[in-house]
Formats: C-alpha cells, structure tokens, sequence
C-alpha cells in the first residue's frame, strides 16, 4: 500500500510511477547498495577460512578451526535471513541449528560436514558475491543520473552545461530534454531495482531454510 492508496494494494501491483512512493522500493535500493560489500567480505572470510581450515587438517588443528568456520557461516545464515525479512520483506521461518555438540570434536566436525544445510549456506554466502557486483550496478548508475539531474537546472543558470566533458551544450531546448530523459530512465533504473529484488527474494527462501 502506498501512502496514496485508499485501501491495501499488494506491492507487486504497483503501477510504474507508483515505485516512486513505495516505501519497499528505497528498501530494495538499500539491499542492492549494501549486497556488494557483504558478498565481498563473505567470499573473502570463506575462501580464506574453509582454505587455512583445510590445510590445517594435516595437524589437526583443522578440526577445531573449521568447527569454528562452520559456527560462522551458521550465523551469517541466519543473520542473511533477518536481512532479507527486513529489506526484501521475505516471510521465513527460524534457522534451528539441528548440529549434534560432542566433547570429541571430530563428531562435531563430521555433524556439520554431513548437514546439507551447512553447504546450502555456504553456497548461498558465495553466491552472494556475484550478485552483489550485479546488483549494485543499477545503484551506482541510479546515483549518477540523480546528480545528473540536479547538476542540469543548477549549471544551466550560467548558461552552459558540461557534465565531466562527456555532455555539453549550451541549448536550453537540449538541456530540458536531457534533463526529462533523465527523469525516464530515473523511473525505469527504479523498476529494474524492484524487479532485481523480487528475484533476490527467490534466493534466500530457497537456500536458508530446510
């Protein structure tokens, strides 16, 4: 519902302007800006930690290590899903940790390597890294065209507008086009997001939970 609407509206009814007051789409402008990031460190701490956890199995000191690897990625599942619930909207149930705790490590250890959802996890962590980088784009280039047209009104008072020598011109006809133009592809990199993020909320309910 919109802050228009006179009664409930579902969200994926929403007309093409109506993103523009949808209060889901600054949240999926959100998430798409913070992906990134996230799916850096996370491919980071997991190619690194599942690599030094599996070198260090020759002295045993592995066992303990990856125990402690697979506890994180445990947890960055779940904090994934509270995520998702609070950018995406996405209607989850808990995360329970069904891992059997032994004092003999190895039987800790080999709990979680015969879960399947320690692996869905880590899969979902990894892939979060190349959807980051593909939806952070639409963001960055959302951010630019925002400038754009801020910078078009304000530098056409002094009569020219060059924008970083890639757009110039001295046309107010040419600048109030560009400036319109702008406008449209504003709407459309905004749908792109919500659309992005309706494919985004697939993910998670498939991959973070049984």
């Amino acid at each position: 519902m919109n802050i228009f609407s006179m009664g409930n509206k579902k969200y994926s009814d929403s007309r093409f302007f109506d993103m523009l007051i949808e209060k889901q789409t600054y949240l999926n402008f959100l998430y798409s800006v913070i992906a990134f990031p996230l799916g850096i460190l996370y491919f980071i701490f997991l190619f690194t930690g599942l690599l030094l956890g599996t070198v260090l199995l020759l002295i045993w000191v592995g066992v303990p290590f990856l125990i402690f690897m697979f506890d994180a990625v445990w947890f960055l599942a779940s904090f994934e899903r509270k995520l998702s619930i609070w950018f995406l909207g996405v209607k989850m149930p808990g995360i329970s940790k069904d891992i059997q705790y032994d004092p003999i490590q190895m039987k800790t250890f080999l709990s979680y390597l015969k879960n399947r959802r320690t692996w869905k996890f880590v899969g979902y962590l990894i892939l979060k890294f190349p959807l980051g980088i593909i939806s952070v784009i639409v963001p960055v280039v959302f951010l630019l065209l925002s400038f754009f047209m801020l910078y078009i009104p304000l530098n056409s008072v002094f009569g020219k507008i060059n924008v970083f020598n890639f757009f110039t011109t001295e046309s107010f006809i040419e600048a109030t086009f560009s400036f319109f133009g702008a406008v449209i592809i504003w709407f459309l990199l905004l749908n792109v997001i919500n659309w992005f993020s309706l494919v985004l909320r697939q993910i998670p309910q498939k991959m973070l939970r049984k």
